[in-house]
Parts: structure tokens; sequence; C-alpha cells
């Protein structure tokens, strides 16, 4: 056959080829095409999935990042940031009372500045009281005491004219003991022959320093927070020269000595209905064979010091940590008071351990609105609306603690709690609201979840708004890590805590700091072993014949 006139089936048959029928070219599971396209479709869904969680990750990136630059927008501004741009409102309440924002600015719309304002006619110079008068007459010169002109001198006329003005001077002197001594007349058996006065007891026996040097010295570094070696080095300026080593040695033995009167002021916190408790970091280097850190302490800073600011008595202590277990140590489970703080883990720890009632600090609750609006500025308007309810309701607070009868109390009293369900409401009506930013839904929600702590003053007046108390009170030993750095042993920290007790204890109830330890070192010095009454030397039990004597509510020398 010829090929050319063959047909194109038969040509295709007779070369080996066969067409394949119709069934096998439709089948689903055969086609190679129907198997790209779902392979195609596979891979699609794969990149989808992949799609959404890139989409996810790049959304919790981007809210991480907002928050991150939040946080150093905060500390940036803390650092940095001048002490106007600290706040995010004008309105800065004090203890008990806010100041109004037309107090907070004058007419002109710019910060009212501290202090005497223009216009102000001042109080004038005012002489001190209780001060010794040291005369000094100024004659006038015999060149002044004639006339210029003839040479004829001037006659005293017996009149003058007086002026004050305030001097001082640092004089160390030597107290030189002279002890009479005197024989026996007589021929009676087993008696003296001779007595020699007794020497005024040294809480240091035979100490060289005397128990105003020692009280100037516990003063000056634990009082007014000045190193030791700067003390010393001004005591050398005029005239006395002292090493720091000698000092440092009687330091110890006084702590061994006061120790038991410490340990009465912190007994005396069991009866104070009111607590304001706080803490802060406190540099203190314990020897290496004793030194532990826990999870809590960096080094450096290995210490943490306690303060429990009560009506009458304010106590401190130096501890290794910052948990509640202080807490247990120092008031035990059986406190029933009520203890203010700003609301850290260690102080709820403790209250839900103990019959406790816990009240939190508005001026922290307050810092996390401002916080807030610093870390991110969308919220500047939203926090001045809060700051604004806070600041009402410290002023009505104000209101109800300055009424003078019960009718008006009874009232303030209305009012302080319709402000606080108003309060309460609004917190929850916003905190529900949708589209919140996250950072005002956590501070709204913290606020609602602790309701119940932030609301124990409108309960009990005599408990403040906030933890300012125990903030103040701490503010020496603040000073104090950072003039002395700290202390590098046990009974240093011991020392520390148990001076600055004694001190601001005094200074509550208006008594001169130096005069009162003054006092307790004479006292201490006739201590044989443990003294019994001990009571009689706290500072609301002092006889007034003592204050007098060592001149402790005039603020002069002691004797």
């Amino acid at each position: 056959m010829n090929l050319y006139h063959a047909s194109p089936q038969t040509t295709i048959e007779k070369a080996g080829y066969h067409k394949p029928s119709l069934g096998q070219m439709c089948r689903p599971s055969a086609c190679s095409l129907t198997q790209d396209l779902r392979h195609a479709q596979a891979t699609v869904e794969e990149l989808r999935t992949e799609l959404e969680q890139l989409q996810a990750n790049y959304e919790k990136t981007q809210a991480e990042l907002e928050h991150a630059q939040g946080v150093r927008r905060k500390y940036q501004q803390m650092l940095f940031g001048s002490q106007e741009q600290r706040s995010t409102s004008s309105e800065k309440p004090t203890a008990q009372e806010p100041s109004s924002p037309s107090d907070a600015a004058d007419h002109t719309g710019s910060p009212k500045r501290r202090g005497a304002q223009k216009g102000h006619r001042g109080a004038g110079r005012k002489i001190p009281e209780g001060l010794p008068i040291e005369e000094v007459i100024h004659e006038v010169s015999s060149k002044d005491a004639v006339c210029p002109r003839c040479g004829k001198p001037y006659s005293d006329s017996g009149f003058c004219e007086e002026s004050y003005e305030i001097a001082m001077e640092i004089r160390f002197y030597l107290k030189k003991h002279i002890r009479r001594r005197v024989f026996r007349n007589c021929d009676c058996i087993n008696v003296p022959r001779q007595i020699t006065a007794a020497k005024p007891a040294n809480i240091i026996p035979k100490g060289l320093y005397a128990h105003s040097l020692l009280a100037f010295l516990l003063y000056g570094k634990y009082g007014m927070q000045v190193a030791l070696t700067r003390l010393l080095a001004l005591m050398a300026a005029y005239g006395l020269c002292v090493q720091d080593g000698t000092i440092a040695g009687i330091f110890k033995k006084l702590t061994e000595r006061l120790e038991p009167l410490y340990r009465l002021l912190q007994e005396q916190l069991q009866d104070e209905a009111v607590l304001y408790i706080d803490e802060t970091g406190f540099r203190h280097f314990l020897a290496p064979e004793v030194q532990t850190m826990s999870d809590d302490q960096q080094p450096g800073k290995i210490a943490w010091l306690w303060v429990y600011a009560g009506e009458r008595v304010t106590v401190f202590t130096v501890e290794t940590t910052r948990s509640s277990q202080v807490l247990e140590q120092t008031l035990g489970l059986d406190a029933q008071g009520i203890l203010v703080s700003d609301g850290a883990p260690a102080y709820r720890r403790f209250v839900s351990r103990s019959e406790a009632l816990h009240s939190r600090c508005w001026a922290h609750f307050r810092r996390h609105f401002e916080d807030a609006a610093t870390k991110f500025p969308v919220l500047q308007t939203w926090t001045c609306r809060w700051l604004a309810r806070i600041a009402e309701l410290y002023t009505q607070n104000a209101q109800r603690l300055n009424a003078m009868d019960a009718t008006s109390r009874a009232q303030a009293q209305a009012r302080l709690e319709h402000l606080i369900e108003q309060f309460h409401q609004t917190l929850t009506d916003e905190s529900r609201q949708p589209g919140i930013h996250p950072e005002a839904w956590k501070v709204l929600t913290s606020g609602l979840k602790y309701w119940k702590a932030y609301t124990v003053f409108v309960d009990y007046a005599e408990v403040a708004m906030d933890n300012n108390l125990a903030e103040r009170s701490l503010r020496p030993g603040v000073l104090g890590r950072q003039n002395w750095y700290g202390v590098h042993a046990t009974w240093s920290g011991t020392l520390a805590a148990m001076m600055m007790s004694l001190i601001q204890t005094a200074q509550q109830h208006g008594l001169n700091p130096a005069a009162y330890l003054h006092y307790i070192l004479d006292e201490a010095a006739q201590w044989q072993g443990h003294p019994r009454n001990l009571a009689k030397y706290l500072p609301w039990n002092l006889d007034d014949a003592v204050c007098i004597a060592y001149s402790m509510k005039t603020g002069g020398d002691p004797p």
C-alpha cells in the first residue's frame, strides 16, 4: 500500500501508537491536570495558613513594639524629663487634699512658682526666742568722735542703737572629772577606810568620748544622713581628730546595749490601729561566708529597708528579702489592724493569711493612669479625665475630715460615698467598652479587681487615701543609701534601722532627736543586764522634768 495514500489512523496504528479512550481521558484519578490542580490548591491553602500566622505574628510584634516604645518613653521622661513634664495633669493632690487647677496656675496660664509670690508682704525679720544673748559693745572710734572742722570731741549721749544677728560656735572641750575622796575618822571594822566620788556612768566602760558627742555622731549619720567620714572631717576642721575605726567600734557596742529598746519599739507596732508600710532597696554588703542571695536580690543591693509608720511609733528594719515572711516576723499573723501599702504581692499574701485589713494607696492608683499617658500619648485626654475624678475624691475626703460637727460630717460622708459609687460605675462602664485601648483596659480592670482595698478609707476616716506617710519616712534612708553607701555588716544594718527608728519616733512626738539620744545613752549606761522598765524611755512616756533637763522640747543643746 502506498503510505502517502494511507489514512492517518492506519499510519499511527502501524507505527505502534494507540489512541486512549474517552473514559481514560476524563477519569479524575488518572488525570494529571486534576492532580496538578489539587496540588496547587493544597499549596495555596498552606500559603494562606502561613500568611495568617505571619499576620498574627506581625500584629503581636507591633503590639509588643508599641508597648516597648511606651515603656521607653516612660523611663526616658522619668530620667531626663523636667519636673513639670513628669506629670500629665496640673492637679497634684497632697496627702489629704489636692490643689485645684486654679491654684496650680496664675491668670496667665503658666504654672505657679513655688515660694512667695509677687506682691507678698512677707512676715518680716523675726528674732528667735530662747537663744542665749551675748552682748558686744561697739565704741565710736576716736577718729570719728571729734568734729572734723574744729577738732572738739563729741560728748557721750548715753543712748545707743541695738541690732541682732545669729551666730554659732562649734567647740570641742575636755570635760575634766575631779572626784573628791574622803577618809574614815573612826575605828569601825569592815568599813572602807576611804571613799571616792563615783564618776558618771559611760555606756562604753572607760570610754573617752562623752554621750553628747556620740549623740551628735549618731544623729548626724542616721538622722541627717551624712557619711561618718564627712562628720569626722568636719570635727577635724574644728580641732578634734578621730579615727573612723574607733567610732565604728563604739557603734558596734552601742548596737548591743540599745537593742532591747529597739525591740520594744517593734512590739509597739501591735498596738497601732493603722500602719503605713513600704520598702526600698538598701545596700547591705555581707561577709562572703554568710552572703546569700535570693531571686529578688541584685548584686550591690542585696537588702531591703522596711518602714512601719503608725500614730505613735515609726520602726525600720533591714531585711534580705521583700517577701511576706518579713511581715509575718515583724507583725505576726495575728495582726488585726489596717495596713496601708502600695499593693505589692507581699502585702496581698500577708493579708490573705492574717486578720489584718488591707488598704491600697490611691497615689499609686493615680500613677497607673499617669504611666499609661506617658507610655501612650493617645491616652492623654483619657488620663486627665480620670485624674480629675481622683482629685475630686481627695477634695471630698478632706472636707469630711475637716468637718466641724456631726451634721456636716454626715453630709460629707454621704457625698463621698456617692462619688465613690459613681467612680466605680464609670470604671465598670469604660472597661466594657468595645475597642478600648489595651493599656487603658489594664488600668481599669486593676482598679476593679482591688476595689475593696481601694475603698477602705471610706468606712474608716482615720485611714489616709494614700501611703505618703511611709514614703516620706523612707526618704532619709534613701539618702543614707546614697551618701554613706549602705552597710557592710549585720550589726551595722541593725544599728541603722535602730537609730532611724528612735530618731523618727522622737520627731513624731516633737522632741529634739539629738537630745533624746543623749538622754537614752545616759540612761543605758546605768542599765545592768536587761532593764526591766523600758517603757518609761519611750518618747510619749517621758516626764516633763526630763524633757526640760535635756532641752528636748526647745531644740537646745543637751546638758
